[in-house]
């Protein structure tokens, strides 16, 4: 692919989507999947799928941030990611549509930050139970003889769990094992494929994908998770920089690093986590 080509592409990764209407997210999540969905080839019912999308995104809730916005933004960077990494697998739809639904449900009717613990999956095994409820009312789409996706409910939930910090040295400690055969990582113990495990880390990236964008959406996604726990009564001066740098510095920065050091092309996420920190910190000085 050419540099021209490569640089055009990003531009879909750089999206950011704030306060995007229903009806317009329906339409912007739609795209998303068609682009690996081909619904004449599976015979699919195109209308009952918009209708599944709809109806899946009217189950996020009226919350400053798990909602529909952050569905559609998580979305997005797994498309990205998944064409951007084509060449390391084969095409297979089944597997690029679980991974996509995943992306877009994994906050499904999330009750807010305060409502829960974040050292508990419990609020994931909420979201796991309102996905398998929609399915099961669309069995058309996802029992269907080419796309069954009702046979990978189980990788589904993992990738729904991956989302989770709980689960985030976990998960890296698989992939390193897998790959390197060197504490400094420095070499590769296989060649790069895609399965679970990379789309585990590819969900998690996903996920906090304003980590490695621009500072003007990173900073604009901490000020919505913020509004979200506080409330009301939040005011950009109550951001802890320092503790939003050291998240960057301990959990977006590694993440993405050890991933590029199997999967190239992406470095400009690291560049751009990097530069973020420095300016969390930069502004934390003042």
């Amino acid at each position: 692919m050419k540099k021209s080509e490569i640089l055009e592409e990003r531009k879909l990764f750089y999206r950011y989507f704030y306060k995007i209407e229903n009806s317009k997210n329906v339409e912007l999540a739609f795209e998303c999947f068609s682009q690996f969905l081909n619904f004449k080839d599976y015979d699919l019912n195109e209308n009952l799928f918009k209708k599944f999308v709809r109806e899946s995104c009217d189950l996020y809730r009226e919350v400053a941030y798990h909602n529909s916005d952050h569905a559609l933004n998580t979305l997005n960077s797994g498309v990205y990611l998944l064409k951007s990494l084509k060449k390391y697998y084969n095409n297979n739809v089944n597997l690029e549509i679980l991974f996509l639904l995943a992306c877009y449900l994994h906050d499904i009717d999330h009750p807010g930050s305060k409502e829960f613990k974040n050292d508990s999956l419990e609020i994931e095994e909420h979201h796991i139970r309102v996905i398998k409820t929609q399915m099961n009312k669309f069995k058309d789409l996802f029992y269907d003889k080419k796309l069954r996706i009702c046979d990978e409910i189980g990788l589904l939930s993992d990738l729904i769990y991956s989302t989770n910090l709980v689960n985030h040295q976990k998960i890296l400690n698989e992939f390193t094992e897998k790959y390197f055969l060197d504490e400094k990582m420095e070499i590769l113990k296989q060649k790069p494929e895609i399965g679970p495990l990379e789309l585990k880390m590819l969900i998690k990236i996903a996920d906090i994908s304003a980590s490695y964008k621009s500072f003007e959406s990173y900073r604009l996604n901490s000020i919505i998770l913020h509004k979200e726990v506080k409330g009301k009564s939040f005011n950009i001066n109550q951001i802890d920089n320092k503790m939003e740098a050291n998240f960057l510095k301990n959990v977006a920065l590694p993440l993405i690093k050890i991933f590029c050091r199997v999967f190239k092309g992406q470095d400009f996420m690291i560049e751009n986590c990097e530069a973020n920190i420095k300016e969390l910190e930069r502004i934390d000085s003042k």
